[in-house]
C-alpha cells in the first residue's frame, strides 16, 4: 500500500470563492500559489493524490454536476501545465441532511479514494482549511494538515479548536515539510 495526500479542493488548492459563492466556471478556477509545486512534490514522492472536495451547490440546485466536473477538469489542466498530476478527482455533491457517507467530515470519500489507488489511510494526510477536513482525516485514520492561508476567517478558530497536529499557511509548506524538504516552514 502507498501513501496517500487527500486534498480538499476549494481553499486549498484553488483560490476560495466568497462566502456564500462556488466557483461555478472553469474560468473562475485559480490555482492558490504554490500548489503545482506542491502536488509536484507529493507526486515525486510517492504520494497518491485526491482530490475530496463537498459541493453541495449540486443539490441546492446552484450548480450541476456538469459544471463542478468542468471546473474540476480545469483545475487538472492547471496543475498539468505546471508538470502536476492528481491521481483522483472525488467530491460529494450532497448536503449534511442527506445523510451521505461521503459528506466531510464523514470519511467516505476518503476511504473509497484509499480503497481505489491501494492507498493507506494510517500512513495518509488530509490537507483542509476547515474543521470538516480534520474531522474527516481523523474519521479516515489519516494525519490533518490544516491548510489556512486561504480559509474563510469564520472557520479558522474552530478549526484550531480540534487542535490539528500540524498547521500551514500553504500547501506548498505543508508538502515540504512533510517530503522532508530543507525549506519548508512550519506554522500554526
Amino acid at each position: 500500500m502507498r501513501r496517500g495526500a487527500f486534498l480538499d479542493r476549494d481553499g486549498v488548492l484553488l483560490k476560495n470563492p466568497p462566502r456564500g459563492e462556488w466557483t461555478r466556471s472553469p474560468g473562475a478556477a485559480e490555482l492558490l500559489p504554490g500548489v503545482a509545486e506542491a502536488v509536484a512534490r507529493l507526486n515525486s514522492e510517492g504520494f497518491g493524490t485526491v482530490v475530496v472536495s463537498n459541493q453541495s451547490a449540486v443539490s441546492r440546485g446552484v450548480m450541476t454536476l456538469g459544471e463542478v466536473k468542468a471546473v474540476n477538469r480545469r483545475m487538472e489542466e492547471l496543475l498539468a501545465a505546471e508538470g502536476a498530476r492528481l491521481d483522483l478527482v472525488l467530491f460529494c455533491p450532497h448536503v449534511d441532511s442527506d445523510g451521505c457517507e461521503c459528506r466531510k467530515p464523514k470519511p467516505g470519500m476518503l476511504l473509497e479514494g484509499a480503497r481505489r489507488l491501494s492507498i493507506d489511510p494510517g500512513d495518509s494526510f488530509m490537507f483542509g482549511d476547515s474543521p470538516r477536513d480534520i474531522l474527516a482525516g481523523r474519521a479516515a485514520g489519516s494525519t490533518p494538515v490544516y491548510v489556512f492561508g486561504n480559509c474563510y476567517e469564520d472557520e479558522a478558530l474552530q478549526a484550531l479548536r480540534l487542535r490539528p497536529p500540524m498547521a500551514f499557511p500553504g500547501l506548498l509548506d505543508a508538502a515540504a515539510f512533510i517530503t522532508g524538504s530543507r525549506d519548508a516552514r512550519p506554522g500554526g
